[in-house]
């Protein structure tokens, strides 16, 4: 029955470790591919209500590469809005500012408005990874101290 739970739980936690960190490379690999910027124009800013009552700024947008016009939209949702009172005077301040669109120069279809680095989930999964091998090193040494 303990080599079942011991089992359980290492999978498990390989499985969680590599969820995270597959999202950290996944959100890493987007941000590395936004290599270009050029002038955007923005065609409409809209304040949308999302999960749990909270706002986000959404903004659609265009640009030219090489002379063909790409259409996009970007939402803020990674800085939720606790009242429409504040997103709306945010949204006042984004648009008075000249916006420059990230894009990849290989896919000039794929772009966004802000470029930031994932620092949140590369944290989040080397603290899980962290958590994993500490786990593996502890039991290779139980496992030498005791016989299971």
């Amino acid at each position: 029955m303990r080599k079942k739970t011991n089992l359980f739980l290492f999978v498990f936690l390989a499985f969680l470790t590599l969820w995270f960190l597959g999202q950290a490379l996944i959100e890493l690999q987007s941000y590395l591919r936004l290599s270009q910027k050029t002038q955007a124009h923005i065609d409409r800013w809209e304040i949308v209500e999302t999960k749990g009552g909270k706002y986000s700024i959404q903004a659609v947008y265009h640009y030219e590469i090489q002379g063909k016009e790409y259409i996009n939209e970007n939402s803020f949702q990674k800085h939720p809005f606790l009242n429409k009172y504040s997103a709306k005077e945010t949204l006042q301040d984004f648009a008075k500012k000249t916006w420059e669109a990230w894009y990849d120069p290989n896919d000039p279809g794929f772009s966004q408005l802000f470029k930031e680095f994932p620092v949140k989930s590369g944290v989040r999964g080397l603290i899980v990874l962290g958590i994993f091998l500490y786990f593996v090193f502890l039991y290779g040494r139980m496992k030498k101290k005791f016989v299971f």
